[in-house]
């Protein structure tokens, strides 16, 4: 069950902070829809009164429901009104109303929609925790070229502060070929040959290293600073990785498999065994909500709803 009560709900999510964190676009009014109500994962400002399955936390909303639900027993058949963000929803105005229709065990609800353009898939089911690596791997993208030169490649990392090692290391090598190169080597340009001369050769390594199964919670930028790790040799001619640089940074990797004493590895994941996560790039238009099977566009009703 989507809205169980024996369910863990947690926290609805705070609609300001994931338009801040995640940059949304402008809102496009799109109509009244019927939506799914496991797709309501926020509020706009009323995150601290209900929980994530949108039960009051309150006994003073808990009578007040009571009282709705005596006095107007279709309250929950008005429409709210929310803010769409992907395949998620925001609660503007009608908590209420959701949280009466939660009760009743309602599946969907209509609801006039305002849509925000997002450039990551958010949905059921995503976290805060999400949203903010998210926030964190985009920063990093932008100010290293990656975004621009590996458009389609992500870095998730479980310790925030690793981003800092790991730009470090693309900032250095741009450093180092434009030198070799004589001119200065636009951002975008030395991010992507960072990213096929260092990058992925260094990932490739550590999966030929025998370790990846017992190293598969780590990302693939956490095995890359594991490999690394104390390793200062120049690449030889051709962007070619040392025989040396290759022997310590198998040895790093195998001396953070479990079993061993996990220092290099514990410095860049943290504790948790967990891999982490950034969201995957957004997939819904405004065009598509509009003809999208599982959203019924509905005449816009007369009746306005209460003020909540």
């Amino acid at each position: 069950m989507a809205r169980g009560r024996d369910s863990t709900c947690g926290d609805l999510l705070d609609f300001e902070e994931v338009r801040r964190r995640l940059q949304l676009g402008t809102r496009t009014d799109i109509g009244t829809l019927e939506i799914p109500v496991a797709d309501v994962i926020g509020s706009v400002s009323r995150v601290h009164e209900f929980d994530g399955c949108f039960r009051p936390r309150t006994k003073r909303l808990r009578a007040l429901l009571v009282q709705i639900r005596a006095a107007r027993p279709d309250a929950a058949d008005i429409p709210i009104l929310v803010y769409q963000v992907d395949h998620a929803y925001f609660v503007v105005d009608g908590h209420k109303r959701l949280a009466l229709a939660v009760e009743e065990g309602r599946t969907f609800i209509d609801a006039e929609v305002g849509q925000f353009a997002s450039r990551f898939h958010v949905a059921r089911g995503t976290t805060i925790d999400e949203i903010r690596a998210t926030e964190m791997e985009r920063q990093f993208r932008e100010v290293t070229g990656l975004d621009a030169g590996v458009p389609d490649v992500r870095f998730p990392l479980a310790d925030p502060d690793a981003y800092l090692e790991l730009a470090e290391s693309v900032k250095s090598h741009a450093y180092d070929l434009s030198r070799d190169e004589g001119r200065i080597i636009e951002p975008a340009e030395a991010a992507r040959h960072w990213y096929d001369t260092v990058f992925a050769p260094a990932v490739e390594m550590a999966r030929n290293a025998g370790v990846a199964r017992a190293l598969s919670s780590c990302s693939e930028p956490e095995l890359f600073l594991t490999l690394r790790r104390g390793i200062r040799e120049s690449m030889d001619p051709g962007w070619q990785i040392p025989p040396s640089a290759a022997e310590r940074g198998v040895a790093n990797l195998r001396a953070a498999a479990p079993g061993r004493v996990p220092s290099a590895l514990a410095r860049v994941a943290g504790l948790s065994r967990s891999k982490p996560r950034v969201l995957d790039k957004g997939d819904v238009t405004s065009e598509r909500t509009a003809g999208s099977p599982s959203l019924i566009r509905r005449p816009r009703r007369e009746t306005a709803p209460p003020e909540e």
